[in-house]
């Protein structure tokens, strides 16, 4: 069998669907129906196609339909039902914790209990959750708490406001979503999240959606957001960092960011789409290698 992980594998659990029904999700994300789902078919297929393992997550919606209580009973359920299949199967699956956002409270103890109670291998969030990006200050707690833990964030996207109106009747996984990443990803960047939090690990599904085709553009208007940055923007006058020593967890799924001080857009985007770990930063006369490096030494 090749030695394939599959980082990007959803699953689904009865009260998940259920839940996501009664709140008016009957067609997710313009989907024509509801998908099924169980272990054994999903085995059947990674055998089909070489996959060694996959890493299960829940998709878009999400857990969080409104009423932050339910939320929060339906994250701590779909991550109990995910971390016994891959406790059942740990040689073919494994599990990244979802989370109630945009509850940054909540959010925080259901990760700390994933990561230490259920050994997940990572964290699942969406790439915006009530009109919120990942790069919004509220988030700092969360982010600081991942860092501290060295963990891997995966992020997949899901329809942003008003993306119904602008998928024109047709799903939003067929385009929608792939701006909706790139928001996120550059979201993550402009706001300073990513230098600030330089152990989160980031896997951006979809390589990162539209990013790799705007990353160009992006890094010529990148200075001018760097700035006059957004004033709901993570600063370095933000929420200090959590103290204390970070446990020595090391993902199977991710290779780490080796230390880089920043992390630009052009290579931000090789770092969320690699499949094998990146090579040393060698230097470049590139345009966007030039201003990567002014960006990394700028005082934020």
């Amino acid at each position: 069998m090749a030695d394939l992980i599959d980082v990007h594998s959803h699953f689904l659990a009865d009260r998940f669907v259920a839940e996501a029904i009664a709140a008016g999700h009957t067609l997710p994300d313009g989907m024509p129906a509801w998908p099924t789902w169980d272990a054994e078919t999903h085995r059947r297929l990674m055998d089909r196609w070489g996959i060694a393992r996959s890493i299960l997550s829940i998709s878009s919606p999400g857990v969080h339909f409104g009423d932050p209580r339910r939320a929060c009973e339906l994250s701590r359920h779909v991550n109990d039902v995910g971390a016994a299949t891959a406790t059942g199967r740990a040689d073919r699956f494994g599990h990244f914790a979802s989370l109630p956002l945009p509850d940054v409270d909540a959010s925080v103890a259901e990760a700390v209990r994933a990561l230490d109670e259920l050994d997940s291998d990572g964290i699942a969030v969406l790439s915006s959750a009530a009109g919120r990006y990942l790069g919004d200050e509220r988030y700092v707690p969360l982010w600081a708490e991942i860092d501290r833990r060295d963990a891997v964030v995966f992020v997949h996207p899901t329809s942003s406001r008003h993306a119904e109106e602008l998928a024109l009747g047709r799903p939003r996984s067929m385009m929608e979503f792939f701006f909706d990443s790139a928001c996120a990803a550059a979201d993550l960047v402009f706001a300073g999240a990513l230098a600030r939090f330089p152990r989160v690990r980031w896997l951006f599904s979809h390589c990162g959606g539209t990013l790799p085709v705007l990353a160009d553009r992006l890094d010529l208007s990148g200075p001018s957001f760097w700035a006059a940055p957004p004033s709901s923007r993570v600063s370095s006058t933000s929420s200090p960092r959590s103290g204390g020593t970070a446990p020595d967890r090391r993902s199977r799924v991710s290779s780490r960011h080796s230390g880089r001080p920043s992390a630009p857009i052009t290579w931000f985007t090789a770092a969320t789409t690699a499949s094998h770990p990146l090579p040393a930063w060698t230097p470049s006369s590139s345009r966007s290698t030039r201003l990567a490096r002014r960006w990394a030494t700028r005082e934020r």
